[in-house]
């Protein structure tokens, strides 16, 4: 998960985007995104989550690739 988010940070020095999108399984996983970050998507009927690109770095991701 870690690589996964610090990529997806560097990535987005790359090619440019907004934040990162999951779409957890069950309630188990969904809190473990949310240990990460991640907040539910609102009006999302498949209870997507999201963590901003700027949150990451923040919380230091993106330092370690």
């Amino acid at each position: 998960m870690f690589y996964a988010l610090a990529t997806a940070v560097r990535f987005s020095k790359e090619v440019g985007c907004f934040c990162v999108l999951t779409h957890p399984l069950d309630d188990e996983v969904r809190a473990l995104y949310r240990s990460f970050g991640f907040e539910d998507v609102p009006f999302d009927p498949s209870r997507s989550m999201a963590v901003r690109i700027a949150d990451l770095v923040h919380n230091g991701f993106g330092s370690e690739v």
